[in-house]
């Protein structure tokens, strides 16, 4: 079976590398260390900065942490670095999440780890002498002291949440100020005129609309109750913990933050969930109600432009549109593996087939939706039947409407596929299944998933094809004028080609040749 491939067949994980193969470089010199637990020795012996004493101070979570080694870097270059600042926790501040030194070794570094034997019992026997030294002190038993520090740090952490929402509105605010004041200055749109502009203004980001549709809650439980699309989700994350425990992961397009939740509870250190939609405030809810706001960190914006602290071991989206291409979501997690993926990471799922079939006369649904249009409450509406005609048609395709094979006409691994990935076109054979003669109607487009083949240790797949369990996605079908007879076990040969929709780059248009016709098909 012919098809045209990314590859002639699916690669091995790439080799993991070693993470401090550069080295680490220190907070406060340009010296270079073999791993981050030598740049604190060093810091402490040669620069008197104990990693320890501002964790008793302000304890240290993945997030507090990556604050800390920002706002010592800036301020060491800057030459305003204060240890009396960094002890009263001048660093816990969202603007310190933005990576200050690109490709630092000491965001990657798991601190969890490393402060708990540091810090076990440290801190009570800290407080006892201090409490010896100086009478204003009270001394309290160290479970007490233990239970205070842990209530300190959930109310910080609850205090830096408060003021990211309070950023964030505020920012909102400044935009529909912004937008309000440029509606009023198109004098025309009052009396009538062009709305053009005030549309334009309004909504400069082309994209702004597909992410505005991401907000309405009827997608979001469409998608979620799609069993098949969700369970494969949650069984691939959940049966293979040894591929996300101790790791960061991003999410990419998190929408409710489902994906995230499963990463969460399958072990991951950090996941960063990001979507554009504004259902990201409603997901950065849905971690704080099920208690796991320490691991999952939702931020609204487009992957593409977001300052991210850390680069990801493992990226996880659920990107697939109708056909698997449409809305043309990969390019954001294909700028995310680019970008944002450490060397050997990877992305789940990773690989996709695309696959065609031929469907005919054992069903008459198709010719029904065509026919409908012939007679409308008496009224003949054929004009539409010619459009319908030019549009693929997104429906479920029963199993029994199939009367030839299946043909793959595209792979796809998500560890090597490029930007130009919608436009290609590849030829398809399609070979009778009937029992007699057929007529094909239409030609049937679906698409496949693996999530990581053989290399974990519960595969997981899925399919989108007719006779499968239904998705949300169903299948895609393509009418045709001229109906082609296929004999009984007979063969038919044609061709397709995809290239994106120049008027909606979201959007595609397909071109189906078989040996009777060529169409043009609107994807959207």
């Amino acid at each position: 079976m012919s098809s045209d491939s990314d590859s002639d067949g699916w690669t091995d994980e790439e080799p993991e590398m070693p993470l401090y193969e550069d080295g680490c470089r220190c907070l406060l010199c340009p010296l270079a260390l073999p791993s981050p637990e030598a740049v604190f020795a060093h810091c402490g012996e040669q620069h008197g900065f104990h990693l320890a004493s501002v964790h008793a101070q302000h304890p240290l979570s993945f997030y507090s942490y990556i604050q800390l080694v920002n706002f010592v870097r800036r301020t060491v270059e800057n030459g305003s670095f204060s240890m009396e600042e960094v002890l009263a926790g001048k660093f816990l501040c969202e603007e310190n999440l933005k990576t200050h030194l690109q490709d630092d070794s000491l965001l990657c570094f798991d601190i969890d780890s490393y402060l708990e034997p540091q810090c076990n019992g440290d801190t009570h026997e800290t407080l006892q002498k201090t409490t010896q030294e100086s009478p204003e002190m009270i001394q309290v038993p160290k479970s007490e002291y233990e239970s205070l520090k842990r209530e300190l740090a959930d109310l910080r952490r609850k205090l830096v949440q408060s003021e990211t929402l309070m950023n964030e509105a505020s920012r909102e605010m400044s935009v529909m100020r912004d937008v309000t004041q440029r509606l009023m200055e198109c004098d025309d749109v009052t009396s009538g005129g062009d709305m053009s502009l005030a549309a334009s203004s309004a909504n400069e980001d082309p994209d702004q609309y597909y992410f505005d549709s991401y907000a309405s809650f009827s997608i979001h439980e469409e998608m979620l109750k799609d069993t098949v699309r969700t369970e494969s989700y949650r069984s691939f994350i959940m049966d293979n913990p040894a591929l996300f425990r101790s790791k960061t992961v991003l999410d990419v397009g998190c929408g409710t933050g489902i994906l995230s939740l499963f990463a969460a509870q399958s072990g991951a250190r950090q996941v960063f969930a990001v979507d554009q939609s504004n259902v990201a405030a409603s997901a950065r809810a849905i971690v704080q109600e099920n208690g796991l706001q320490e691991t999952v960190q939702v931020i609204q914006g487009k992957v593409e432009k977001v300052a991210l602290p850390v680069k990801f071991d493992v990226i996880i989206s659920e990107w697939m549109g109708y056909f698997l291409l449409f809305e043309c979501m990969l390019d954001s997690v294909i700028y995310a593996r680019d970008h944002l993926l450490r060397p050997g990471g990877t992305v789940y799922p990773r690989r996709y087939s695309m696959a065609l079939c031929g469907i005919g006369g054992r069903d008459s649904s198709l010719r029904e939706k065509v026919a409908f249009w012939d007679d409308v409450y008496g009224f003949k509406m054929s004009c539409i039947k010619q459009q319908l005609r030019r549009e693929a048609l997104v429906t479920e395709v029963k199993p029994e409407s199939v009367v030839t094979s299946s043909h793959v006409i595209k792979h796809f691994d998500l560890l090597s596929v490029e930007h130009d990935y919608t436009d290609f076109e590849s030829p398809f054979t399609l070979t009778g299944t009937a029992d007699s003669d057929v007529e094909i109607e239409a030609i049937c487009g679906y698409f496949d998933v693996d999530f990581a083949g053989d290399s974990c240790e519960t595969p997981v797949a899925f399919s989108t094809g007719p006779g499968h369990a239904m998705t949300h996605w169903q299948q895609i079908v393509f009418s045709l004028s001229r109906p082609m007879r296929l004999e009984q076990g007979g063969s038919v040969r044609g061709g397709i080609k995809l290239v994106r929709n120049p008027q909606d780059t979201r959007s595609l248009i397909i071109t189906i040749t078989t040996p009777l016709e060529t169409s043009a098909f609107a994807l959207r």
